[in-house]
């Protein structure tokens, strides 16, 4: 459940611009549960369709290029809380939790790998039991958030790959593909994320800064 906490103190030295979450998201005490809810049901998040893209790399030294299309996530709305949620605002700034997890997310992604003039198409499902997110932001200057704690954790990961067609090259490609989201999901993942997570409190922080200009 969310909570707020505000520490006042009298005097001019506590006369501090807010940042704007506190003054919107700090009301609603169960926002972070029931605004990721609400959002994925009203977007029609639950699947959500993701956007078609292309790698390339090699195969024994051979130039293979993979388009991944037609995917789509599920399990978005089984989002609940794991830990403390909350929005502080006090004497040391704005700080911010959010500690969610999803239960049984699948991913659905098809696949045309080309290396050459041989090619191969397959469908891949990957099911994660449970993701675990925990974002802690932290106010470090008067109406600028930073990222002070990022973490996403997967648990029991299992990935099924069926052939559609016939092809030479798709024991390879399998073997290729599977170890490449092996690698992402445990070493790329989280980093991929956090990335996403800071260009976000970036905008944010832009948001406020334009905000108190225009006040100003």
């Amino acid at each position: 459940m969310l909570r707020k906490e505000f520490t006042t103190r009298k005097g001019p030295l506590m006369q501090r611009r807010t940042h704007p979450l506190q003054g919107s998201l700090a009301r609603n005490h169960s926002y972070s549960i029931n605004f990721s809810k609400k959002a994925v049901l009203a977007y029609k998040l639950d699947p959500a369709d993701l956007p078609n893209y292309t790698i390339r790399s090699t195969i024994f030294f051979v130039p293979v290029v993979t388009t991944f299309y037609n995917s789509a996530i599920c399990g978005l709305s089984t989002v609940k809380r794991s830990g403390p949620n909350f929005i502080k605002a006090g004497a040391n700034g704005t700080e911010v939790r959010l500690s969610l997890a999803t239960e049984q997310l699948l991913l659905r992604v098809y696949a045309n790998v080309s290396a050459f003039f041989m090619g191969c198409s397959m469908k891949i499902l990957v099911q994660v039991s449970t993701v675990s997110l925990l974002v802690q932001l932290t106010e470090k200057r008067i109406g600028q958030l930073m990222v002070e704690t990022f973490e996403v954790k997967l648990q029991e990961v299992k990935m099924e790959f069926t052939e559609i067609g016939h092809s030479s090259l798709y024991s390879n490609a399998k073997s290729f593909l599977e170890e490449k989201i092996k690698t992402f999901l445990t070493e790329e993942l989280q980093s991929t994320l956090r990335s996403y997570i800071e260009t976000q409190v970036e905008r944010l922080n832009e948001f406020v800064r334009t905000k108190n200009l225009t006040k100003d």
